[in-house]
């Protein structure tokens, strides 16, 4: 574009005129120094003088002990080449009107909006102010400087580069500083969740440690309730026995009431040394002792240790076996014994009236498994204390047809060994009514038998 008006003898062009044959040449260029080392300059101008005359005149230029290098566009389409290509464009000097009124406009528009660069310093050049306002272009556009060509001198033009190349390098440094602090910030971030983690494994290692201290004194205290359970009624039995040893009418008769005692005795010996045992395989030392034993023995040793209590209260014991032959089942007889059968019999006798049977049916399951029920005939369950029958949290004690008392956690307990041995236990009971025959309580026990296991 040729201007029509005659520049002030101090111009930028009216130096240049001076001399035409720098049109020609590549000022600015150290040899020694690579581009990186480079301020890069955009030059967009469609005339070829403008880009001589620019590069001259910067041609000695240094700042932060860089030169510069200079990229030449002549019109819009060459400007959004060169800036797509060169991301480290630093400056760009822009004459406003090229092919079209708006060309420079338009590159304005490319940089900031489609490429989304905020860092490049703009400085618009323009021969013809008339046209666009520099008031309106500074306001609506977003340009980092507006000079007439007329006014940039050599020392104005330097004034101006200088200023956009260290805005530039600020903006450049604190997109660093902010990329480093995103860093920083995501590096933190990935510690936190690092220590997060750190801190959420050591709370639940914590968490089970404290639940396995829990469960300890748990067992530790249902371990106590079975001796307390099972020892009460082998302590009964012997002071029953040594009451009817001192009545006796005959020397045999004391002599049986007397072995009826070392019997209990030996079996209260017998039980403290299981329960020391349970307590070895609750904490891993020792597992139960688990084997074939004979169902009709286990069952025979529960009528004599009850058989004391079944007379002073004038009831029956009925066994019906509904399998051919001997039953053999995989338990650990004097757990099993002890604090299952004993257990579930002396709760029959404790609710049963005098006159009552309980009855023992002892029947084989489709997988090989044996049920034993116990039922009587008593006054039954209620739901209140059904729904805890099998839980440590409330005891569910109640007081017997003859006033008699109970620990009421001799049914978790026996859930708790049956689960032990790979067993279950269900209960069901109606309660007894007014006018109504049909109450009492069924308690089915289910444990392996040897082939099964």
């Amino acid at each position: 574009m040729t201007q029509d008006h005659h520049p002030p003898t101090d111009s930028l062009l009216d130096f240049v005129a001076e001399d035409e044959s720098i049109v020609a040449l590549k000022l600015g260029q150290d040899p020694t120094l690579s581009m990186a080392d480079r301020w890069q300059i955009l030059i967009v101008d469609d005339e070829q003088d403008v880009h001589a005359v620019t590069a001259f005149a910067l041609n000695n230029y240094i700042y932060m002990n860089r030169r510069l290098h200079f990229i030449s566009a002549f019109n819009e389409a060459e400007a959004r080449a060169q800036l797509s290509a060169s991301p480290n464009i630093a400056l760009v000097l822009l004459d406003v009107v090229m092919s079209t009124p708006d060309a420079g406009l338009k590159v304005v528009k490319f940089i900031r909006e489609d490429l989304n660069n905020q860092q490049i310093q703009i400085i618009l050049r323009t021969g013809q102010p008339g046209d666009i306002p520099e008031e309106q272009m500074v306001k609506h556009y977003n340009v980092n400087d507006y000079k007439l060509k007329t006014e940039l001198t050599r020392e104005k033009l330097f004034s101006a580069v200088t200023l956009a190349l260290r805005s530039f390098q600020q903006m450049r440094d604190l997109a660093d500083l902010n990329f480093k602090l995103c860093t920083a910030n995501n590096q933190l971030a990935v510690f936190n969740t690092q220590l997060q983690g750190m801190i959420d494994a050591r709370t639940s290692e914590l968490q089970q440690q404290s639940q396995n201290l829990t469960e300890a004194l748990q067992d530790k205290t249902n371990l106590l309730r079975i001796v307390a359970h099972d020892l009460r009624n082998y302590l009964t039995i012997a002071k029953w026995s040594s009451e009817l040893a001192t009545r006796a009418e005959s020397a045999e008769l004391n002599a049986k009431h007397l072995a009826k005692v070392s019997w209990a005795i030996d079996k209260q010996s017998e039980l403290i040394n299981k329960v020391v045992s349970l307590e070895a395989v609750r904490s891993g030392k020792q597992v139960l002792n688990c084997q074939s034993e004979s169902l009709s023995e286990i069952l025979k040793i529960a009528a004599e240790t009850f058989e004391q209590r079944l007379k002073e209260k004038g009831l029956g014991l009925e066994v019906h076996w509904h399998c051919p032959g001997g039953v053999q089942v995989w338990v650990d007889r004097v757990i099993f014994s002890n604090s299952v059968i004993n257990n579930v019999v002396s709760n029959a006798i404790k609710f049963s009236h005098e006159g009552d049977i309980i009855r023992i049916d002892v029947q084989p399951l489709p997988e090989g498994n044996v049920c034993i029920s116990v039922r009587d005939q008593g006054i039954g369950i209620p739901d209140s204390v059904m729904q805890a029958l099998f839980g440590f949290e409330v005891q569910t004690s109640r007081t017997g047809t003859k006033g008699e008392r109970g620990t009421g956690f001799g049914m978790p307990i026996a859930k708790l060994l049956l689960e032990k041995m790979d067993g279950s236990i269900a209960v069901k009971s109606k309660v007894m009514t007014k006018g109504s025959d049909d109450h009492g309580t069924e308690v089915m026990v289910t444990v392996m038998s040897p082939k099964a296991s």
